[in-house]
C-alpha cells in the first residue's frame, strides 16, 4: 500500500542540498512541497511520512464521537500460511530482494515497485510487467498499467496481491493473483479513454482486504470480492483517495462531498477529516485528514496530521507512537504484526539517506535494523516506487 512516502523521499534529498540551513526552514520547505504534491499528483495515501519530530507529550484523544457503523460485509480472510508469512525488514535493490538476512535474487527482473504476500512478493517493473517471485522461481503473470502512485497492492497477511492493467482504451482490468494456489482472477470496469484521466481518477487498486479487493474506476470505488465474484459500489463519483486503507472490516475513508454530480474536486480528496468505521457511509468516529495505515487486526493505525507521523489506537484515538530517539521523524512503512512494525527514519533534515527501524508499540521505542540506505538505490515493499519521476 502506498501514498506520499515517495514524494517526501525525494524532498529529503532535496533537503540535504540546504547545507547549513536551519532544520526548522528545511522542514517547513518540506511540508509546502508535500502539500502541493498531495493536489498535485495521483496515488493512494496508505503510506504517509512525518517531516516533523514527534514530540507530543502524553496521550492524546483526537477523535470525534463513536459511531461505527453497523452494513459492512466482513471480510474473508485468504491464505495466512506460507514461507514468506512472517514480515522481517524487507527493501529491494535492483534484481536483489533483501529479507531480513536472507538475499532473494529475482534476475533478470528488475524491481521497480513490490509488495509482500504470506507465499513470496508482487513486483512491477519499469516496463509494467507483474510477477511473482516465491524465492526460488520468478513467473509473468500480467502487466499492469497505472503511471504512478500505487501499482499493486495487497494485504499485510494474506496470500493475495492485485493491480489494474490500463492497456485497453476505455477499460480497467483489475487483476487478483493468489500467490497461494496460483489462481488469478479478473474483473473489467469502465475507465476513461488514456489522456482524459484527471489528477486523482487513475484506476488502481486501493486495498486489499482478506478476499476483498478495492478498486477505483471511473464510476467510483468498488468492492470486488473474489470468494463470490460480486462487485458492489462503496462510493460513487469518488477519486482514488477517497479509501485510505481497508483492514480486518474497517474502512478508513475521506467523507468530503463531491463538487458535483459529474465528479469530484481537487479539495475532496483531502479537504475534511478521515472517518474510520465498517459502513461507507458513517460520518464518524473523525480523525485529522490525511492518511490512514491499519495494523493487520485494526488496533492501531498511522495517521499524518498536520504532516507528522502518528501511530494512534482505533478505538479511542490515543496517540502510541513509540519513541525514535536518534531521529528527527520516522514514517511507518510496513507492520510486522498488530503490535510492531518497521519505519523509514531519518536523523535529521541534512541526512542524504535514511535507517530501516524496528519499532514496537508495547515496547514504545524503535531499533535500527538497515543503516545508510539511499533513496536512489532501493525500493520498499510499499507497492510503489520511490524512483519515479
Amino acid at each position: 500500500m502506498t501514498g506520499l512516502l515517495k514524494e517526501v523521499l525525494a524532498d529529503h534529498a532535496d533537503q540535504a542540498d540546504l547545507g547549513a540551513a536551519h532544520v526548522q526552514t528545511a522542514i517547513a520547505a518540506g511540508r509546502s512541497r508535500l502539500r502541493r504534491q498531495r493536489l498535485m499528483r495521483g496515488g493512494a495515501a496508505a503510506i504517509a511520512v512525518a517531516l516533523v519530530a514527534l514530540a507530543v507529550p502524553g496521550l492524546q484523544q483526537i477523535h470525534q464521537a463513536d459511531d461505527q457503523g453497523s452494513n459492512a460485509a466482513q471480510p474473508g480472510k485468504v491464505a495466512g500460511q506460507g514461507d514468506f508469512a512472517e514480515r522481517k525488514v524487507t527493501y529491494a535493490a535492483g534484481s536483489e530482494i533483501h529479507y531480513g538476512e536472507q538475499t532473494i535474487s529475482v534476475a533478470p527482473v528488475k524491481v521497480h515497485a513490490f509488495v509482500q504476500v504470506t507465499n513470496g512478493f508482487g513486483i512491477v517493473t519499469a516496463d509494467h510487467e507483474v510477477f511473482f517471485a516465491d524465492g526460488d522461481t520468478v513467473t509473468k503473470i500480467s502487466m499492469a498499467g497505472a503511471p504512478y502512485g500505487t501499482l499493486i497492492a495487497s494485504d499485510d497477511e494474506a496470500a493475495v496481491f492485485g493491480w489494474a492493467d490500463l492497456s485497453t482504451d476505455g477499460e480497467a482490468t483489475f487483476y487478483a493473483y493468489d500467490s497461494a494456489t496460483g489462481e488469478a482472477k479478473s474483473t473489467v470496469r469502465p475507465a476513461a479513454k488514456p489522456g482524459e484521466y484527471g489528477e486523482f481518477d487513475i484506476p488502481r487498486v486501493s486495498a486489499v482486504d482478506g478476499a476483498n479487493l478495492y478498486v477505483v474506476d471511473s464510476e467510483g470505488t468498488k468492492r470486488w470480492n473474489l470468494e463470490t465474484g460480486k462487485v458492489d459500489k462503496l462510493k460513487a463519483g469518488v477519486t482514488d483517495r477517497w479509501l485510505a486503507d481497508a483492514e480486518d472490516g474497517w474502512l478508513g475513508f475521506d467523507d468530503s462531498p463531491a463538487e458535483s454530480d459529474e465528479g469530484t474536486s481537487e479539495a475532496s480528496a483531502w479537504g475534511n477529516d478521515v472517518v474510520i468505521a465498517k459502513d461507507p457511509t458513517a460520518t464518524s468516529p473523525r480523525y485529522p485528514s490525511g492518511r490512514v495505515e491499519f495494523s493487520p487486526d485494526a488496533t492501531y493505525f498511522a495517521n499524518d496530521h498536520d504532516d507528522t507521523e502518528q501511530i494512534l489506537t482505533r478505538e479511542n484515538g490515543l496517540d502510541v507512537t513509540p519513541d525514535h530517539s536518534g531521529y528527527e521523524f520516522i514514517a511507518l512503512m510496513q507492520w510486522v504484526d498488530d503490535d510492531s512494525f518497521v519505519a523509514v527514519g531519518f536523523a535529521n533534515a541534512e541526512s542524504e539517506s535514511f535507517d530501516l527501524l524496528n519499532c514496537s508499540v508495547e515496547g514504545g521505542s524503535c531499533e535500527t535494523a538497515v543503516a545508510g540506505l539511499s533513496t536512489q538505490q532501493v525500493e520498499l515493499p510499499i507497492g510503489a516506487s520511490i524512483n519515479d519521476e
